[in-house]
C-alpha cells in the first residue's frame, strides 16, 4: 500500500486547513462526475463557486512557505488555485498537459485518491445513504438463477458479496450499540444523552439496520430459503457442473481446481453466515434490550436530578471524580456544609439465625495400609504392552496375508478371531502413518466376515499403483 501512495499522502488530513482541503476534494468528487474532461482552470472556478465563504475566511497565508507572493491569494480565484497545488503536492490529484495543446493543463484522479475520497464522503454522508435489501437481495439473486437454471455463478458472486456485506453491517451494529451506551454511560447531560440517543442510536443503527432485519427485509423469513438453496446447488452435479463452466469463463487465468476453491468458499460462507445467524441476532436482541432499558434510567435519573437529594449527591460525585486538581477542596466544602450518616434499616427479610451446624459422630480412623513396592509389577506391566499389539504385530499380520501381492480386499484377510479383526481395526486407524508399508482405501459399504461387522477396504502396498 505505502508503495502506490505518496509520501505526504496522510499529511492533508491533519493540516491546520484540512476541512478546506477535503471541502475542495469532495467539489472534485461531484465535477469529475460530470465532466470526465476537466481543466484546471475550470476545477479553480468551480471550487470557487462552491466554496467561496470557505476560501474567504480561511487562513492560508502562512502555508505559503515562500513559495507566492502576497498578491497570488488576494482573490477567492487565486485561492481555489493554491488549493489547487496543495492537493497536487500532497498526491490526492494529478495535473497534466493536453497532448494537443501543450499549454492547457487537465485534472486526472488517482485511482487511490478516488478510493480515499468516496471514503471520506461515506462517512459524512452516513444518514443519507439508503440500505440496500442484502437478505432479500441474497434470496432473490439464488432463487432467479434457480428458477432460470441459468446464471448460477453469477447469484452466487453476488449472494456471497451481500452476504459479506451482511456481516459486516451485524457487526457495525452491534459494536455501535456497545460504544453509543459507554457514552450514554458517562455523561451527565439530559440533552447530551437524549441527543445521543435519537440522533445516532435511532437514525444510524436501529432504524437503518435493524428494523429492515426484522421486517420487510427479514433474516428470519428467508434465513431458512436461503440455507435450502445452497444446499440443493452443492449436491446437485448438473448445476454444479453449470457453476464450474461458468467460473472458468470468468476467471481463465485460474487452474481448474483454483476455480473450484473459490466456488466452494463461496458456498460454505454463506451457508455458515446464515446457520449461525440467528446467534448472532440473539446476541444484538439482548444487547439492544440491555441498552433500551439502561438508557431510560439513564434518562430519567437526569431527569429527576435537580430534584431529589440523591441527585444533587450525583452531580457532587461526579464533579469530584472530573475536578482531580481540586478534589481535596470540595471534599472539605461537603464535610463542613453538610451531615453525613450512614442509615440501615431492618425488616423481617433482613432478620437472620445462625445456622448450627451438626458435629457428625466420632468413628474409627481409616487404617491406610502401606506396602513397599520395588518396580517389579510397573516392569512386568510394561513387558505386557511390548508384547500386545504393537506395530510390528499390525505390519507382520497385514503383509503375511497379501503374500507378495500388491493389493487386497479385507474380506480376503480371513478375520477368524478376536485378535484379528483387533489387528485390522488398529491397521485402518494408523494407516496413514508413515512408518507403516501399506495405505488404505475406503469404500462406502460394509461387509460381515464371521460375526464381526467391517466397513468396505482395500490395503495397498506402498509405492505400487492401484
Amino acid at each position: 500500500m505505502f508503495e502506490t501512495l505518496p509520501d505526504n499522502f496522510f499529511n492533508l488530513l491533519v493540516s491546520k486547513n484540512r476541512d478546506l482541503y477535503i471541502s475542495a476534494l469532495f467539489a472534485i468528487r461531484k465535477a469529475i462526475r460530470q465532466d470526465l474532461y476537466l481543466t484546471r482552470e475550470e476545477l479553480a472556478r468551480r471550487i470557487a463557486i462552491s466554496m467561496e465563504d470557505e476560501i474567504k475566511d480561511a487562513n492560508i497565508d502562512d502555508e505559503e512557505d515562500g513559495k507566492f507572493d502576497k498578491e497570488d491569494l488576494s482573490s477567492v480565484t487565486s485561492r481555489a488555485l493554491y488549493i489547487i497545488r496543495k492537493l497536487r503536492d500532497y498526491g490526492w490529484i494529478n495535473i497534466d498537459f493536453n497532448a494537443k495543446s501543450s499549454f492547457e493543463e487537465y485534472i486526472a484522479v488517482p485511482s487511490y485518491a478516488t478510493m480515499a475520497i468516496n471514503f471520506l464522503y461515506g462517512l459524512t454522508t452516513e444518514n443519507e445513504q439508503e440500505y440496500n435489501s442484502l437478505v432479500y437481495s441474497t434470496y432473490s439473486s439464488l432463487k432467479m438463477a434457480d428458477t432460470d437454471n441459468s446464471d448460477y455463478y453469477d447469484a452466487l458472486v453476488t449472494a456471497y458479496k451481500n452476504t459479506d456485506k451482511l456481516n459486516e453491517t451485524l457487526a457495525a451494529l452491534y459494536y455501535g450499540i456497545r460504544s453509543i451506551e459507554q457514552r450514554i454511560a458517562a455523561n451527565i447531560e439530559i440533552n447530551d444523552v437524549v441527543s445521543i440517543h435519537f440522533n445516532e442510536y435511532l437514525s444510524r443503527l436501529h432504524d437503518k439496520y435493524y428494523h429492515p432485519y426484522k421486517t420487510f427485509d427479514s433474516i428470519e423469513r428467508f434465513r431458512s430459503p436461503i440455507l435450502k438453496l445452497i444446499k440443493k446447488w452443492r449436491e446437485d452435479n448438473s448445476i454444479k457442473k453449470k457453476l464450474m463452466e461458468a467460473a472458468k469463463n470468468k476467471m481463465p487465468n485460474l487452474k481448474a481446481d483454483a476455480v473450484y476453491e473459490n466456488v466452494t468458499k463461496m458456498f460454505d460462507f454463506i451457508y455458515q453466515t446464515y446457520e449461525d445467524i440467528e446467534d448472532k441476532m440473539n446476541m444484538i436482541d439482548n444487547k439492544i434490550n440491555d441498552y433500551t432499558s439502561a438508557t431510560i434510567d439513564k434518562m430519567k435519573h437526569l431527569v429527576n436530578m435537580d430534584e431529589s437529594y440523591k441527585g444533587k449527591l450525583t452531580f457532587l460525585i461526579k464533579t469530584i471524580v472530573t475536578e482531580k486538581d481540586h478534589q481535596e477542596e470540595i471534599c472539605d466544602i461537603i464535610q463542613d456544609n453538610m451531615i453525613l450518616q450512614v442509615q440501615e434499616y431492618a425488616n423481617k427479610e433482613g432478620l437472620y439465625s445462625k445456622r448450627e451446624i451438626p458435629l457428625l459422630p466420632e468413628s474409627n480412623p481409616i487404617i491406610i495400609f502401606e506396602e513397599e513396592k520395588n518396580g517389579e509389577d510397573v516392569d512386568e506391566m510394561f513387558n505386557k504392552l511390548a508384547e500386545g499389539y504393537n506395530t510390528n504385530k499390525i505390519i507382520t499380520f497385514i503383509t503375511s496375508k497379501i503374500q507378495g501381492r500388491d493389493e487386497i480386499m479385507i474380506k480376503d484377510l480371513q478375520i477368524e478371531n478376536d485378535d484379528d479383526f483387533i489387528l485390522t481395526i488398529l491397521a485402518v486407524i494408523r494407516g496413514d502413518e508413515r512408518e507403516l508399508p501399506f495405505k488404505i482405501e475406503f469404500y462406502n459399504d460394509y461387509i460381515k466376515l464371521n460375526r464381526y461387522l467391517v466397513p468396505n477396504i482395500k490395503f495397498i502396498m506402498k509405492g505400487k499403483k492401484k
